[in-house]
């Protein structure tokens, strides 16, 4: 569901309301760093719908899960949906923390990352990919205990870094949308659902990554 930024007070005071803050992490920032082709293939199957897509990325979290201060924890992901089917590979990687926050996305690191993780799953990446570009956005995190539900509110959803080869002018851009998630192991009615479409929240697919593509690379579709 997403909705304006002027919505986000007023949902995050209903999931207040209902819902109770994750025990572990109920708020923090997510950054993460996703690989395309030269030509943005990745964003331009989301942009046209198509049947069969892939998303690579190196995800990591603040407040970091680490216990060192010099290391991050971090996640390379690889989502890929044929349709409505997904399927999710999910490798945990310790880095230095300074690096992964600071380093250019032309540095040659971030390629050997994306290399020893083509070994391990096996060829399943695309072999034209490069770091490009952060994005990033603060998480509120809640539980529906009755249902056992996860709920998701993102905001401030933007870029940070970009490969500088393939993406020129503007580097900082930020999408004026919420977003909100539910995920459950089984499928839930919320009664409070309804409250949402009041305050302007709607019912669709959204791509972070892909909204703030279209803004970096001035696509008007």
């Amino acid at each position: 569901m997403t909705g304006s930024i002027t919505a986000q007070n007023a949902a995050l005071a209903l999931l207040d309301h209902f819902c109770a803050p994750d025990p572990v992490y109920p708020k923090g920032e997510i950054h993460s760093i996703y690989y395309d082709t030269p030509c943005q293939a990745a964003y331009h199957d989301k942009a046209n719908g198509d049947f069969l897509k892939s998303k690579a990325r190196l995800r990591w979290y603040t407040p970091d899960m680490s216990g060192d201060p010099a290391q991050s924890t971090a996640f390379f992901e690889l989502k890929r949906r044929a349709g409505g089917g997904r399927r999710k590979s999910r490798s945990k990687l310790s880095l230095d923390r300074q690096w992964l926050h600071h380093a250019p996305l032309e540095d040659a690191d971030f390629m050997r990352i994306l290399e020893e993780q083509r070994y391990e799953l096996g060829g399943e990446l695309a072999s034209d990919l490069f770091p490009m570009a952060v994005i990033k956005y603060t998480r509120f995190r809640y539980v529906y205990p009755p249902l056992a539900a996860r709920v998701a509110l993102d905001t401030r959803i933007g870029s940070g870094r970009v490969h500088s080869t393939f993406l020129l002018g503007e580097t900082d851009v930020e999408i004026p949308v919420t977003v909100l998630e539910v995920k459950s192991e089984e499928p839930c009615e919320l009664p409070w659902l309804h409250e949402l479409f009041n305050i302007g929240f709607r019912s669709r697919s959204f791509s972070k990554y892909g909204a703030c593509m279209a803004q970096l690379m001035g696509d008007e579709r």
